[in-house]
């Protein structure tokens, strides 16, 4: 890399032109320092399904919230938060296998994703972020799933929300929202308990029973599931209602002695501690 520092005002003036490869990951950064302000454009990094642009700025009195960094610091730097957008077009999530430790499961998900952010490095979650993933597809046991609108997450007033999303397939259609408030000052790496104080889930429509097939300890599935359900509260303390209802589906496992379930029934209410079945029925070897 090149760069010029001004040995009076370091903090003040320099530039540095960098290429960095490490671990099968390039980039190329630019970084520009002025008055304080540090400003950083990475117009290219990673590799093919992790190729991404990233831009940043940040006034650098800011650092006074990181301990390692706060007592080298002048007096006099200017203030403010993390201004952050990233795009990365063609992301592909199995790109992500050769980063991740052996045996780790990745869901296979692609599309075009876009990042916005606001953050005040003193209460990160006070700020405001976007993320933003367009023609998202998912390949899963019941085929391809695909996002026809824009999926996204958003951050602001300390709440984390996914806006309604739809997902479907040849045989699955169902809508998605969730939200999540977060514990004011929470910081990231908390603890669950110190993080959320409440959340809320609604998902209903009808999905390929085939979709449950990782969990079903081996089991094929074939059919369809209509699901209704929504839940609310703390993490720990849910309350709400779950709907189920598999008729036409089924459900087999190669055992020794061969089980299928067909038609199953399911609604279950919860309370905080407790989930009661209210109604539930299915066909057992029949």
């Amino acid at each position: 890399g090149t760069g010029r520092l001004s040995l009076t005002e370091p903090f003040r003036d320099a530039d540095l032109d960098a290429f960095l490869s490490a671990g099968g990951l390039s980039a190329e950064a630019h970084a520009l320092l002025r008055d304080g302000v540090l400003a950083l454009d990475v117009p290219r990094a990673g590799r093919p399904g992790l190729e991404a642009a990233l831009s940043a700025r940040l006034p650098l009195g800011a650092l006074r919230d990181v301990p390692a960094v706060a007592s080298h610091l002048p007096p006099d730097l200017p203030e403010g938060p993390l201004e952050l957008t990233l795009d990365a077009p063609g992301f592909d999530s199995c790109a992500l296998a050769a980063s991740l430790p052996a045996g780790t499961d990745v869901v296979p998900v692609s599309g075009n994703l876009r990042v916005f952010a606001t953050i005040p490095l003193a209460d990160p979650f006070g700020g405001t972020a976007t993320v933003e993933l367009e023609g998202a597809s998912l390949e899963t046991p019941a085929g391809r799933l695909a996002v026809p609108s824009t999926a996204r997450v958003t951050l602001e007033g300390g709440r984390l929300s996914l806006e309604p999303v739809t997902v479907d397939g040849e045989r699955t259609s169902f809508l998605l929202s969730a939200s999540a408030d977060l514990v004011p000052g929470a910081r990231p790496g908390a603890a669950l308990a110190g993080l959320v104080s409440h959340v809320a889930v609604t998902a209903g429509g009808r999905a390929d029973a085939a979709l449950l097939t990782p969990f079903l300890a081996g089991a094929a599935a074939s059919g369809e599931i209509a699901l209704e359900a929504k839940v609310a509260g703390p993490p720990d303390a849910l309350e709400g209602r779950v709907f189920l209802d598999g008729k036409g589906s089924r459900f087999s496992w190669p055992l020794a002695w061969p089980t299928e379930i067909r038609d199953p029934l399911l609604e279950a209410d919860l309370t905080p501690g407790t989930a009661s079945l209210t109604r539930g029925a299915a066909l057992l070897n029949g």
